[in-house]
């Protein structure tokens, strides 16, 4: 009885999902067509092919045995890349998000520009079917940011721009936290192994800049943002072409290239219309993998 009760909390919840669900079903197989003797059920196969990881009883068992609830979030993650398809070499970073910088009503939060998957404090606290889904839900839009840098010409556009705002957040943090300090502090924090000597060059020279005037710091700051605006570029150069040689190229003018296009868009929008982005088409589909892992998840597990 309980373990009843349990699915029927599980599926209750997962049904708030379910119209958001649809729709992004619909978003991502716009392009499919039926032949006239399918019947309901074939269809409805079909427009759930993308979505389906294909778990099976074995490894949601394995899943579940796990304890640490953020073990248990990098491996599902694992299990979720290895069914769709991604190398090692393209898979996103996966941390927790300990200075609760999301927004209240984010339980995990995919960022294209650091290619990173943040995760809540909060959503540890759900069942791991719930956890699952969340994880299949911003892999999702890992996948979806996969796909516009591998489109042609979106892509080189999209890694430029992805590597100016990196750039740009990691000079205001350098900024912010060297401009008030003073070299004894710096040279404290250099002994208890802060950074490297080479970490107090840099920050020295800044200091000495910073002495200077606001024309000498700025200048300094710049040559920073160049420098760590090239490297991150070509990180990101490297991932598009991992991209593109395990995945191939979207061609530019092809559907799918409309699609990532306007993804890009939406991911771009997110923080002028908020509201906007919750009923893009990437978050819409994203709501969809997540659903349907979900339920994937619970029916391995108690069938």
């Amino acid at each position: 009885m309980k373990i009843i009760n349990r699915i029927i909390t599980e599926i209750s919840n997962a049904k708030k999902l379910a119209v958001a669900a649809r729709k992004g079903i619909k978003s991502e197989t716009d392009s499919v067509e039926f032949s006239k003797n399918m019947t309901k059920r074939e269809k409805l196969k079909t427009l759930l092919k993308p979505f389906i990881l294909g778990l099976d009883k074995q490894t949601v068992k394995s899943l579940h045995k796990i304890k640490d609830k953020m073990e248990f979030v990098k491996a599902s993650s694992k299990v979720i890349l290895e069914k769709k398809g991604i190398p090692e070499g393209l898979r996103p970073a996966i941390g927790l998000d300990v200075n609760e910088s999301l927004p209240p009503a984010a339980l995990a939060c995919y960022s294209k520009d650091f290619n990173m998957v943040i995760v809540s404090p909060k959503v540890l606290k759900k069942p791991k079917s719930a956890i699952f889904s969340a994880s299949a839900h911003e892999l999702k839009h890992f996948a979806q940011n996969i796909d516009i840098i591998r489109t042609e010409g979106l892509g080189e556009k999209a890694v430029k721009s992805y590597a100016k705002v990196q750039a740009e957040a990691y000079g205001k943090i350098f900024d912010n936290t060297y401009q008030n300090m003073s070299m004894a502090e710096i040279q404290k924090l250099y002994k208890q192994g802060v950074f490297s000597e080479q970490g107090l060059q840099v920050i020295a020279g800044y200091k000495k800049a910073q002495s200077e005037g606001e024309a000498a710091s700025g200048k300094y700051l710049k040559m920073l943002y160049e420098g760590d605006f090239a490297n991150f570029h070509a990180q990101w150069k490297n991932i598009r072409q991992k991209a593109a040689d395990s995945l191939g190229i979207i061609k530019k003018d092809s559907p799918q290239a409309a699609l990532s296009e306007r993804h890009l868009n939406e991911f771009n929008n997110t923080s002028q219309d908020e509201q906007h982005y919750w009923n893009s088409s990437a978050e819409k589909t994203a709501y969809a993998q997540g659903l349907v892992a979900q339920l994937e998840y619970l029916w391995r597990r108690f069938f």
